[in-house]
């Protein structure tokens, strides 16, 4: 379904922040290696519904009753899946290679996914694997998908790896390698990136009794092997901040009075956003469980080291257009290596719109409107011209339009990778969200079902 969004003249009301995505992920994978185990209001989206397919196909059983999941895991003994179709999800790729490498019975787990999936490397995680004892192989220099596992079992010993293009490669290999034959030591070297995802995975494994002894720069990591997952019977999954920030900053640009809940005071690395806004000049209302918003601000430009929350460049990005001076997003350069290469989309559309933009292999730096183009625009992340179909992207862009009085016009099931129910929430803050049947801009479109 492809949709089109007409600007309100001002956004109230208060929404729920959808469970983390990255929390949900990780959640699933250890309740899958330990025993049976209740996971309480996880996110229910294209991304997260890949790990619990994954998790079934490597032995798990996981039914869905109301709004939680029950799991009956393989107790750290996957079995070996065939072929998994993980969609776009390239945690899920990450975390399901490694699950892979614990199977034993001599079969193949071959991991595969979409065009965009299958473009993002693996190549340091494969190679770690290939040291500890696992037969693996990936696609071309970059080990891209389709990567096949054989089921020989994961032997554990020393590794070096890089995390300059995802922290992912770690949590991954954390989640497996408590259950090798024997004891692992793992040493990231390079430059580090997005080291709140590692902290999330190994917070999580505390709470499942897993043993791994660390750094505090999580450069060093050592775990016993033969270990046993021993999880709570029910564990919950918290607000995602990542996907917050949209209607945050919404709220700053916007007349707006916004509140936002299921916004907890974690460790959560994207809660750093509010740090973003605050610096920028938004006055923010942090409670403990909700961060409310009252629009609008006159933002000023800033500099942000965006290398531990790669997730908030787009919408920073989009901030930056409408703040003055210039805004420069650095330490960032895994975000070339997402779903698409973010900094030349977000580029290329802040430059249509009329900013000036500059780029370099890890940064971006937005100059803030003065004049900003005034002709009709579509902003449109899935233009067949460039085949781009990126959630943060296509979110990020929407913000863009609706402030600037543009014409946004997305794809539905790209956004439902992270946030089905985005659509729904920018009604309740008053947005009039349209359905048309083709790529095309509407002259008037089907309005959604009104969210009560």
């Amino acid at each position: 379904m492809n949709v089109s969004l007409a600007r309100p003249d001002v956004l109230a009301g208060t929404i729920k922040a959808p469970p983390s995505k990255s929390e949900t992920h990780r959640v699933i994978v250890a309740s899958a290696m330990d025993r049976a185990s209740e996971v309480l209001s996880p996110l229910y989206a294209d991304s997260t519904e890949a790990t619990r397919r994954a998790c079934i196909a490597l032995g798990a059983t996981i039914r869905q009753e109301g709004q939680d999941l029950f799991v009956d895991g393989f107790k750290g003994q996957p079995r070996s899946g065939g072929i998994i179709n993980v969609g776009n999800s390239g945690t899920t790729m990450r975390l399901t290679i490694s699950l892979a490498s614990l199977c034993r019975d001599g079969k193949t787990t071959t991991i595969i996914g979409d065009s965009s999936l299958s473009r993002r490397p693996n190549g340091p995680l494969v190679a770690a694997l290939r040291e500890l004892g696992v037969d693996i192989k990936g696609q071309g220099t970059n080990d891209t998908a389709p990567v096949t596992v054989k089921g020989n079992g994961l032997k554990g010993g020393n590794v070096k790896i890089s995390v300059s293009e995802s922290s992912q490669y770690v949590s991954s290999l954390l989640m497996a390698c408590p259950c090798a034959d024997s004891d692992t030591t793992i040493d990231v070297i390079g430059a580090m990136s997005s080291k709140p995802y590692i902290e999330m995975t190994l917070e999580l494994l505390k709470q499942y009794h897993i043993e791994i002894d660390h750094s505090k720069d999580l450069r060093h990591f050592y775990m016993p092997g033969k270990q046993q997952f021993r999880g709570p019977k029910k564990i919950s999954v918290k607000g995602d901040y990542s996907q917050a920030a949209f209607f945050l900053a919404a709220g700053s640009l916007f007349p707006s009075e916004i509140t936002v809940e299921n916004l907890y005071k974690d460790r959560q690395g994207d809660r750093k956003f509010l740090d973003i806004l605050t610096q920028m000049g938004v006055k923010l209302e942090i409670h403990e469980s909700s961060v409310s918003v009252k629009g609008p601000y006159h933002l000023e430009g800033i500099d942000v080291d965006l290398g531990d929350t790669p997730d908030l460049f787009p919408i920073t990005a989009v901030l930056g257009a409408f703040a003055s001076g210039r805004t420069k997003m650095y330490n960032m350069p895994q975000i070339r290596y997402k779903e698409s290469d973010r900094i030349a989309v977000m580029k290329r559309e802040l430059e249509r719109y009329g900013a000036r933009v500059e780029e370099g292999e890890d940064y971006m730096t937005v100059y803030g409107l003065r004049s900003p183009n005034k002709q009709h625009l579509v902003f449109d992340p899935k233009d067949p011209r460039t085949h781009v179909a990126d959630h943060r992207v296509e979110m990020s862009l929407s913000i863009l339009a609706l402030a600037s009085d543009q014409i946004w016009l997305g794809d539905s099931q790209c956004i439902s990778i992270s946030y089905p129910g985005y659509f729904e929430d920018l009604q309740r803050l008053g947005v009039e969200v349209h359905q048309n049947e083709h790529l095309a801009v509407p002259t008037k479109g089907r309005m959604l079902p009104q969210v009560r």
